[in-house]
């Protein structure tokens, strides 16, 4: 379905996932509005995804999806891989997984849920666009009031994190972006950077 066309569109599929401007038209305008800070930019997404879907099964989380636009490139990119992210906000959700469907990705989902409920032990990579961070922001950096914010929640969140990716297998691959590093244990090496050092990638050695 990649090659197709949207009705009342000059745009192909594949062009909606290559360019930012692009992709911020399939929604409407006050969640394509936050896009510049809060949806990972799509070479980014690509960037991440040559580092996360390697092997023959790998499963990658995203933590705090938003949208799903990381999740959206990235199984674009990487059509053998699969990709799951998870989202407090329903209204996300359902427009993340409205347009998951109408670019045929059917190797991306987002799911509805606190990602302390999920089980890491499913994924081989974690991607984490630093969704704590609203906590820490002031009012005009905020998505919307839909959810509860403040310091205590950040450092819960980045303390449950840091646990859950403590947990996982050796060879777990990670990428933070704008990270503060709060939630990385030790015991993964930092392997390469990019977009300034903003981009980390990270392997679990033990």
């Amino acid at each position: 379905m990649h090659n197709e066309t949207f009705q009342n569109s000059e745009i192909t599929i594949d062009e909606y996932l290559v360019s930012d401007l692009a992709f911020d038209r399939l929604f409407p305008a006050h969640l394509s509005r936050h896009s510049h800070r809060h949806w990972t930019p799509i070479q980014v997404a690509r960037r991440a995804t040559r580092f996360l879907a390697v092997g023959k099964n790998a499963h990658i989380l995203d933590v705090g999806a938003g949208l799903g636009k990381f999740c959206m490139a990235g199984a674009f990119k990487a059509p053998r891989a699969q990709f799951t992210g998870v989202e407090q906000r329903d209204n996300l959700v359902k427009h993340g997984n409205r347009v998951i469907r109408q670019l045929g990705l059917p190797n991306a989902k987002l799911v509805k849920g606190d990602f302390r409920d999920m089980d890491f032990s499913e994924y081989t990579g974690v991607y984490f666009y630093n969704s704590f961070y609203e906590n820490l922001d002031d009012e005009q950096c905020q998505i919307d009031h839909d959810i509860e914010r403040s310091v205590v929640l950040y450092h819960l969140y980045s303390d449950h994190l840091f646990q859950c990716l403590k947990s996982m297998r050796k060879g777990t691959r990670l990428v933070t972006y704008w990270s503060l590093a709060d939630e990385i244990p030790a015991d993964y090496e930092l392997f390469e950077t990019d977009f300034d050092g903003n981009l980390r990638c990270w392997i679990k050695n033990s």
